[in-house]
């Protein structure tokens, strides 16, 4: 587990990894599946799945061992700890997984990836993207489009423009 005294490490290997949220049996197939086409593809990367501690089980652990990925957990109480009610007044605990198993990744590069999203590539390239070298993030749009004016771009200080 990690625990709340390393909600961002000071120290992380200069390599890649990826990070997938996905723990629990509900996400057990598709995070399965995203495994199995990670390696299929060619990646031999460092490779967590992160989910909560009461998603943890013996048999989840035994299976992603298997596929090739750590199960990391996060506890919902230091989630709680991070959530300002003003501001997720409307969000689940458990968004907020996300951003931090981003920032307790491994490595110094981290792709995040949700248990649904099926590569079709090799993802070592995306480390290697001018872009991604350039400003250090690369990001796409999720089920629901990212549009400029949404607060997130406003968080990390980008400035989006024509994107609707």
């Amino acid at each position: 587990m990690i625990p709340s005294s390393r909600i961002c490490p000071y120290r992380r290997m200069q390599k890649e990894s990826i990070v997938i949220c996905g723990g629990g049996l509900r996400y057990l197939p598709s995070t399965c599946i995203t495994l199995s086409m990670l390696r299929t593809l060619g990646w031999s990367g460092e490779t967590q799945v992160v989910g909560l501690q009461s998603e943890e089980d013996s048999r989840i652990r035994r299976i992603l061992r298997q596929a090739g990925a750590h199960f990391v957990v996060i506890d919902a109480a230091q989630l709680a700890l991070l959530k300002r009610p003003w501001e997720f007044a409307n969000m689940r605990c458990e968004w907020l997984v996300k951003p931090i198993a981003v920032l307790n990744a491994p490595t110094s590069n981290v792709l995040f990836m949700d248990a649904d999203n099926l590569p079709i590539r090799n993802p070592k390239g995306l480390f290697e993207n001018q872009q991604f070298r350039a400003f250090g993030a690369l990001f796409w749009p999720d089920l629901k489009r990212m549009d400029k004016d949404r607060s997130i771009w406003r968080i990390m200080g980008y400035s989006i423009s024509g994107r609707s």
